[in-house]
């Protein structure tokens, strides 16, 4: 008997202690998204308006934890808490802030981060591909690099 009740609670707390372990790649791409990202400037080589070169440079997201900060021009800054799922294919990312939530997907490097995202999720669905909308800005498209220190 009491081999049986020695075996029941090491299997119960192998159980317990592995759904505790979050996926391989949640911990990995949740830890290398962590830090301050900027405009890729290979998006805005070929732009010749100078002011809107200045607004790209000046857009920063950062990551801390479960919750970002995108700051934008002129002064516009939106905080919130993201989610990351790397098991999807793509790989998905939410946003949620007091505005209401985002669905996108993501492609990470070590110092480079892409990130497709709409606001209207519910009527268009999650984006499936890196792309800008032809008309307005839903789908949104950000190209990332890590910001140098």
């Amino acid at each position: 008997m009491r081999p049986l009740l020695f075996v029941a609670l090491t299997f119960t707390l192998v159980v317990g202690v592995v759904s505790m372990v979050p996926a391989v790649g949640q911990t990995d791409d949740a830890k290398l998204i962590q830090g301050t990202w900027v405009v890729d400037p290979g998006v805005y080589k070929d732009v010749k308006d100078e002011a809107v070169i200045k607004e790209m440079k000046a857009v920063r997201v950062i990551f801390a934890s479960d919750l970002f900060t995108m700051k934008h021009p002129p002064g516009n800054e939106e905080k919130g808490s993201f989610r990351l799922d790397a098991a999807k294919k793509p790989k998905q990312i939410d946003f949620t802030t007091r505005d209401g939530k985002a669905e996108g997907i993501y492609e990470l490097g070590k110092d480079s981060l892409k990130l497709c995202w709409t606001k209207e999720y519910k009527t268009r669905g999650r984006p499936t591909k890196f792309a800008h909308a032809k008309e307005g800005n839903d789908p949104f498209l950000l190209v990332l690099i890590r910001e140098k220190k």
